[in-house]
């Protein structure tokens, strides 16, 4: 039997959204399609979503597939930095490290370090970033050591770009790929419906597609439009503009 991304979220007690980011993180594998263009799942795939969703209750994540991002990290820091005391100080030593980590990373896209030492300099560095964590979190202050008991948890994620050649430190490339579409659910409040959902996706990968490509992106949509009005062939999205 098969089923729509609707009906798997329901039997798997998760979101739609929830479905997607899996996808996307490849713990799921990419659906087939119905002629009309939905996703089409089967009972194979609400076991699989169940697992990963124990999975991630238990604590067990692929950190290896993750990369926090340092920007983020960076505008916590700085807000840890402007309190006075103890937290201030450390939010100062923890922006004191990043400064270092970017400084490194820099140099190694510039050519001026080579791979081998850029590994072994952020090795180093990562112990006294998360020594440093640590006594902050031992430090119990409040709305910082809570914080950076978070970041530890998750510490494999923090330097997954000194792994892997094809990662970056802030904002890698998938997350910069759907920064447009998050940023439009915020302020839209998403969609209502599988149909709104099915839209909001095509359409935001054809604008993506056309910006890419250089193309107006108002002016292809009413080409399409147009196009469906005549009863003639639709603009294809990658010929040459």
């Amino acid at each position: 039997m098969t089923m729509r991304i609707g009906e798997l979220a329901h039997r798997a007690e998760v979101g739609v959204d929830t479905v997607r980011y899996y996808e996307r993180q490849g713990l799921l594998p990419p659906p087939a399609r119905l002629a009309s263009g939905y996703r089409r799942y089967d009972q194979s795939d609400v076991e699989r979503l169940r697992f990963v969703r124990r999975a991630k209750a238990l604590g067990f994540w692929t950190m290896q597939r993750r990369q926090i991002c340092w920007a983020h990290l960076l505008r916590k820091f700085v807000s840890f930095a402007e309190r006075d005391g103890p937290a201030g100080a450390i939010g100062r030593e923890l922006l004191d490290l990043t400064a270092i980590l970017f400084e490194y990373w820099h140099d190694y896209k510039a050519g001026k370090l080579a791979r081998d030492r850029f590994v072994l300099w952020v090795a180093a560095l990562g112990e006294r970033f998360e020594a440093t964590l640590q006594r902050a979190v031992d430090a119990d202050i409040a709305r910082l050591s809570g914080s950076c008991a978070d970041i530890l948890a998750h510490k494999e994620a923090l330097w997954t770009f000194a792994k892997r050649d094809d990662v970056e430190p802030t904002n890698n490339h998938a997350e910069r790929e759907i920064r447009a579409f998050v940023l439009w659910r915020k302020r839209s409040f998403g969609t209502q419906s599988e149909r709104g959902n099915l839209f909001a996706e095509r359409l935001m990968s054809v604008a993506h597609t056309a910006r890419k490509q250089k193309k107006n992106v108002l002016a292809f949509l009413t080409s399409c439009c147009v196009a469906q009005g005549e009863m003639s062939p639709a603009p294809s999205l990658f010929a040459a503009a």
